[in-house]
């Protein structure tokens, strides 16, 4: 007999918006729904979580938000407390650094 396996992901709802959000800043709340797998309710609500714990700053612009992640903030989880959010956005998203790198350059 087969067991059923129980679904479940590294990386949470959470850190997918944020990771999604550091991406593309100027996203939608369906596009992040879409790339995360969730609702936009849900998005909505996470979004807020993270603008409470100011890691996420959001600003309107039009009919439009923007959203800018706060790079300096650190983990709330105890065990993780110590790392900057800079070095898990750079980690798992290497090319945003590098495009940041180019960007700078090109001034």
């Amino acid at each position: 007999m087969e067991t059923a396996q129980r679904e479940w992901s590294l990386v949470s709802t959470h850190g997918a918006v944020l990771l999604f959000v550091a991406a593309h800043p100027n996203s939608t709340l369906r596009e992040i729904a879409e790339s995360a797998g969730v609702t936009e309710r849900q998005v909505a609500r996470v979004i807020k979580d993270l603008t409470r714990a100011e890691i996420v700053e959001m600003a309107h612009r039009g009919r439009r938000n923007t959203y800018a992640v706060n790079k300096d903030a650190y983990f709330r989880r105890p065990l993780l407390a110590h790392i900057r959010l800079e070095r898990f956005i750079s980690a798992l998203l290497p090319e945003l650094v590098d495009a940041k790198a180019v960007e700078l350059r090109s001034e």
